[in-house]
């Protein structure tokens, strides 16, 4: 089953920041807290994934989805506002990543691209 809820940017940061510490995924990371929270053990995985240092685009397009989708309609922010300081220096290609967001948070229509700031970041707008 699949569950859609909104949110607080700072807990899927530190989600986020502990997956990638753990070597695992998001999702298995959100599952893995939620049964260890209500006391059950959870089946071990496979075999854990070696622990990365980086934050891949795929785990940050997941993580700044996420909050852009969690703020008020009309908001303006940028990415980085979107990611947790400790997190940030972890991504792994911010260009890259910066290019993938805007292509997707356009896309699902969930904010707008209005313009850059002076240091060429950019600035986005809650739909």
């Amino acid at each position: 089953m699949q569950l859609l809820i909104p949110v607080d940017t700072a807990l899927v940061s530190r989600l986020v920041t502990l997956a990638t510490a753990n070597g695992r995924t998001l999702e298995d990371q959100i599952l893995t807290s939620l049964t260890e929270s209500m006391g059950k053990p959870r089946a071990p995985a496979a075999a854990p994934a070696p622990a990365r240092q980086t934050l891949d685009v795929e785990a940050t397009m997941a993580l700044a989805m996420t909050a852009a989708s969690a703020r008020p309609k009309g908001a303006e922010f940028q990415l980085q506002d979107l990611i947790a300081p400790e997190t940030w220096p972890l991504v792994e290609n911010t260009r890259s990543c910066g290019r993938t967001f805007r292509k997707r948070i356009e896309k699902a229509g969930i904010a707008t691209f209005i313009g850059r700031t002076q240091s060429r970041h950019a600035v986005y707008r809650r739909n």
